[in-house]
């Protein structure tokens, strides 16, 4: 059910059931899958310079460990709860918060948060920030969109006031447009897979619109290792505002160290 567009009810007359055993039959599954399937965490360090290596190879840019974004999934939504929900699409969503590796597993994930709240506000709700700050040697950092901080552990690209007239930073952020295209490909794969997600979760209850969300990340992950190869219809989307939060001294100084190192890479 999880990977059809269809209503639970158009499911159901396929098979002569009701759509609440379809749901009920879905809600089992998702608990029994959650149970066995092993949940996304942050790599060991090894693992994580073998995910850097990769990234390099494709993007240039040293050390980079996952790309960071966050995904509004549509779900129903009860009268008490509309407020929270209410996104700047007008629509009722719920957050997937999540990391992915180039070969677009989801190497950390977060499911549920109300789809009124930004992706920064999300992120720091989250255990990533401070992993990525107690656990990352100085070389390794995440990358993500300007929604995010600037840290050291974490570079976001530079402004469009920023890279006028410098050819450095202009060719910085076109690699790392590059390398963020990782967790925007995660998404389209994932969603792909699991066409429920293209349409309105329809579980009356929020857990059971979270666990389903849950269940379509572990399957997602466990058929990437397993070799399960899906081609994916690039249409991201690039609508969302983007209010950027402030940086500090130490990422900036990273990230401008990085953009040198490329271009002389480049040249």
């Amino acid at each position: 059910a999880v990977v059809s567009t269809q209503s639970t009810g158009g499911i159901g007359l396929e098979f002569g059931l009701g759509a609440s055993t379809v749901r009920a039959i879905i809600e089992e599954t998702s608990i029994l899958f959650e149970r066995l399937l092993i949940w996304p965490c942050l790599p060991s360090i090894p693992k994580l310079r073998e995910i850097a290596a990769e990234f390099e190879d494709r993007c240039g840019i040293s050390g980079i460990i996952g790309a960071i974004d966050g995904s509004h999934i549509e779900v129903e939504i009860s009268c008490t709860e509309r407020e929270d929900h209410w996104n700047y699409k007008s629509r009722y969503t719920i957050i997937l918060m999540a990391m992915a590796s180039p070969n677009l597993q989801f190497t950390f994930v977060d499911t549920g948060a109300p789809g009124k709240c930004s992706d920064s506000g999300v992120f720091h709700q989250t255990p990533l920030p401070a992993d990525l700050q107690q656990c990352l040697p100085a070389d390794l950092h995440a990358i993500a969109d300007r929604a995010f901080p600037l840290r050291r552990w974490l570079i976001r690209p530079y402004s469009g006031a920023e890279v006028s007239n410098d050819e450095v930073k202009y060719n910085f952020n076109f690699y790392h447009s590059s390398g963020r295209m990782t967790i925007e490909r995660a998404f389209g794969v994932l969603k792909g897979r699991f066409r429920l997600l293209l349409k309105k979760l329809p579980f009356k209850r929020m857990w059971m619109n979270v666990l389903v969300l849950n269940t379509c990340v572990l399957l997602h992950n466990r058929l990437i290792a397993e070799q399960d190869i899906w081609e994916l219809e690039e249409t991201f989307d690039r609508t969302r505002p983007i209010v950027a939060p402030p940086g500090t001294v130490g990422g900036e100084a990273k990230r401008d160290q990085l953009a040198l190192e490329l271009w002389q890479k480049l040249q």
